[in-house]
């Protein structure tokens, strides 16, 4: 009786295990939509708050444009954010670079 039991957890593990690898099953990244970037571009803005690189204004900021541009040969999300509220009008626009995939790369006022 032990055998038998032994047997049938030794292939239950062996089985289940086949199954969570999936190795049929690709795992293939998927272009960020527009809505997505500026979801991610904002989530991005709230990191940076938090981690007390912008003020908490940013936190608040209106979405300006959100646009795929071609930058050294490869294709980045660019969202602008405008805070009204930041006194110096070089720092008033936020620009956020995301790879296509919607990972955030950076941020900076200049768009450069």
């Amino acid at each position: 009786m032990k055998i038998i039991v032994m047997f049938v957890l030794l292939f239950s593990f062996s089985y289940s295990n086949e199954a969570l690898t999936h190795s049929s099953h690709k795992h293939e990244k998927v272009e960020a939509t527009e809505d997505v970037a500026i979801s991610k571009a904002r989530k991005s803005v709230k990191i940076l708050v938090g981690e007390e690189k912008l003020e908490n204004s940013w936190n608040d900021a209106k979405l300006l444009s959100a646009e795929k541009k071609q930058i050294k040969g490869k294709t980045e999300w660019l969202v602008k954010f405008e805070n009204i509220e930041v006194s110096d009008s070089k720092k008033k626009v936020l620009y956020v670079f995301l790879n296509k995939y919607g990972q955030y790369l950076a941020a900076n006022f200049t768009g450069k």
